[in-house]
């Protein structure tokens, strides 16, 4: 049975840095981004979070999308990509049901 080459996991890259440093670099900033807005958007907008949680979602896949393309390893790039749009969306899927759950909704229109 031949040895996996470099690449074929999803976090595994060639070099001294290891696929962990490209996993902290990429996916768990964009964990951390989405746990700032979400803290941000219910301290300051509580009544109207409801429209504010997808927004955040917008910019956290955005950031994502920005980080994976910093990164000059291409091995993994989907997978990574996967990984921290998808822990956003659990991060952000948590408050958004207590939102709708708790916080009276705010009547747009007549």
């Amino acid at each position: 049975m031949p040895k996996p080459e470099s690449g074929d996991r999803p976090f595994d890259v060639a070099g001294a840095s290891g696929p962990r440093r490209v996993l902290w670099q990429t996916v768990v900033p964009v964990w951390l981004f989405t746990i700032a807005q979400v803290v941000v958007i219910l301290v300051f907008t509580a009544a109207t979070a409801g429209i504010w949680l997808p927004i955040a979602f917008g910019l956290a896949t955005l950031l994502a999308f920005m980080l994976q393309l910093a990164v000059p390893t291409t091995p993994g790039h989907v997978a990574r990509l996967g990984w921290a749009i998808g822990g956003s969306f659990v991060v952000l899927a948590i408050p958004t049901a207590a939102v709708f759950l708790t916080v009276p909704q705010v009547q747009i229109g007549g």
